[in-house]
C-alpha cells in the first residue's frame, strides 16, 4: 500500500470506476472489512463512557437494521462507512489523528453498496443499494454542495455533508494518508 503525506486530490472522474472512496480509521488495517458490534463497542469504549458507548451501539444496530433489510443482509456485523474523494465536506487526512485510506470498487462492487447524501445527520438523497443510487447521489451533490449544511451529534460531534458510502464488503486500499504520529 502507497504511504501519502497528504490527500489525495479530488479530479473530476469521467467514468465511476475512476471514483476515489476513502475511509478513516484509528487503526493500521491492510484490509478494511466490516467489524462485528463487539469489536466496535471495545473500540469505542476507549475513548467513551459506557453508557454514551451502549446508546451508540443501539442506535447503529438499530440504523443499520434498516440496511440489511436492503440489502437482505442477516450477517452480525455491522458495515464499512466511506464516502468518495471530491463529494464530502470532511475533514482533510492532515487534520484526522488517524489513518485515511483510499481504495476503488469496480461495477460489481458498487451493485452491492449502499449510497446516499447525508447533510447535518439529515438524509437527503435516501440511502439505496447499486450504481443507479450512487449516480443519484453525484448528481444531487453537483447541484446542491454550496447549500449544504454541517450538523452536530451529541454522541459523533460534527456531522460533515457527504456522500455517504455503505459497504458490506471488505475493501483492499492501495494509500493511505498514516496517522498523525506517524507523519
Amino acid at each position: 500500500m502507497k504511504v501519502l503525506e497528504k490527500d489525495i486530490e479530488y479530479k473530476k472522474p469521467d467514468h465511476l470506476s475512476d471514483l476515489i472512496f476513502q475511509h478513516h480509521s484509528p487503526k493500521k488495517l491492510n484490509i478494511i472489512s466490516p467489524q462485528k458490534y463487539s469489536t466496535i463497542f471495545d473500540d469505542r469504549s476507549d475513548n467513551m463512557d459506557l453508557t454514551d458507548v451502549l446508546q451508540y451501539i443501539k442506535e447503529r444496530i438499530d440504523e443499520e437494521e434498516k440496511y440489511k433489510n436492503i440489502l437482505n443482509d442477516n450477517s452480525k456485523n455491522s458495515f464499512i462507512y466511506a464516502t468518495i474523494v471530491g463529494f464530502n465536506k470532511m475533514e482533510s487526512a492532515q487534520d484526522y489523528p488517524g489513518f485515511t485510506y483510499y481504495f476503488k470498487l469496480d461495477d460489481s462492487q458498487m451493485n452491492e453498496c449502499l449510497f446516499g447524501v447525508i447533510d447535518s445527520k439529515k438524509v437527503l438523497v435516501p440511502i439505496q443499494k447499486g450504481i443507479d443510487s450512487l449516480t443519484k447521489c453525484l448528481l444531487y451533490w453537483n447541484e446542491s454542495k454550496d447549500k449544504l449544511k454541517v450538523g452536530k451529534d451529541e454522541l459523533l460531534g460534527i456531522i460533515e455533508p457527504r456522500i455517504e458510502v455503505v459497504l458490506p464488503i471488505s475493501v483492499k486500499p492501495f494509500a493511505m494518508v498514516p496517522e498523525i504520529e506517524m507523519r
